[in-house]
């Protein structure tokens, strides 16, 4: 159902104050949802993509939800909004491979073609026009380096990765976590190595630590800080493969992942941090669904708080992933 047709009065999206104008729908109109899902061969974007579609599928009976996969590639996101306009779509939930890139485009699609967009997994204000939520990405740094700074020995080196050169999500918790060891006052502290991984995949954390196990030896450092979890359990499978002792290796990760959950439980991992996709999607799709039927249809910023997951909660959070069917 396209919603031009639909709309009874139409009113053209716009920015007035903040608010967006809300179009008025025939009482029996169903809503079209379009979730733009950053790269679904990843598991972090894949929860949160299939949260949101559950969320919708599970308690939202006047909304129908489709997942478009944006595989990472941020011109993937202009070809989403055109699916958008032309499938008939009400709204879009999307988390864009680069948050900072979109915003004139989710304006034209608005303005354009009346269509509602909330942008997820976002650590920004909203930018007048869209509802924008999500943890913001230099306090899951912080709150990981506030746990390293009580763990690491003293005079400690550690190794750092980056996510992808240039993301301002990488960029920010990797700020967040020095600049928590440096409120700590933990001056002692050494950054053996600092590199960007090509992208956030498992693979590509192998690939740096495979580098790092030629360049040093197991004892020259004490742990590895790594933006998110697939990163640092590459790291730590690396580790293990050339038989060193992941046990006196403190890594840290974010995320909040079941394969993070499994090294927190198994001891490789010191601490992680779940950035919680169910609470996102449930958000999320509330934001939308009020925009949609004009309850709520001011641009705003939610803010969602961080879990840190150590071994004295890590059962817990993998109770939740195995209801939510992340683990078996």
């Amino acid at each position: 159902m396209n919603m031009k047709k639909a709309m009874v009065g139409i009113v053209t999206a716009a920015t007035l104050c903040g608010t967006i104008a809300a179009p008025v729908m025939a009482d029996d109109a169903e809503y079209k949802v379009l979730i733009g899902c950053s790269n679904q061969a990843q598991s972090f974007y894949s929860w949160l993509a299939n949260s949101i579609k559950k969320e919708i599928d599970e308690n939202y009976s006047d909304m129908t939800a489709t997942i478009n996969d944006l595989a990472g590639e941020t011109g993937n996101v202009q070809t989403m909004i055109e699916l958008a306009e032309t499938g008939g779509y009400n709204g879009i939930i999307v988390d864009a491979p680069d948050e900072t890139k979109f915003t004139d485009a989710y304006k034209e699609a608005l303005d354009e073609y009346g269509i509602y967009t909330v942008r997820v997994n976002k650590s920004e204000d909203a930018d007048g026009v869209t509802v924008d939520l999500g943890l913001n990405n230099y306090g899951l740094g912080k709150a990981i380096g506030e746990v390293a700074s009580e763990s690491l020995p003293e005079n400690a080196s550690i190794l750092i990765f980056g996510g992808p050169a240039g993301n301002v999500g990488s960029d920010d918790r990797l700020n967040g976590f020095k600049d928590a060891l440096k409120d700590a006052g933990r001056d002692d502290v050494t950054i053996l190595a600092e590199q960007n991984a090509k992208d956030w995949q498992k693979e590509s954390g192998m690939t740096v630590m495979e580098d790092w196990t030629q360049m040093y030896d197991e004892d020259q450092f004490d742990a590895l800080m790594a933006p998110n979890d697939d990163l640092a359990c590459g790291a730590i499978e690396v580790c293990e493969a050339a038989g060193w002792d992941t046990q006196r290796i403190q890594f840290y990760g974010i995320d909040g992942l079941a394969n993070g959950c499994n090294a927190v439980k198994s001891g490789a991992m010191e601490a992680t941090v779940l950035q919680d996709c169910d609470e996102q999607a449930k958000e999320a799709v509330k934001a939308l669904h009020e925009m949609l039927t004009g309850e709520n249809t001011e641009s705003r910023y939610i803010e969602l708080e961080p879990t840190l997951i150590t071994k004295d909660n890590v059962d817990e959070i993998i109770a939740k992933h195995e209801a939510n069917g992340m683990m078996k």
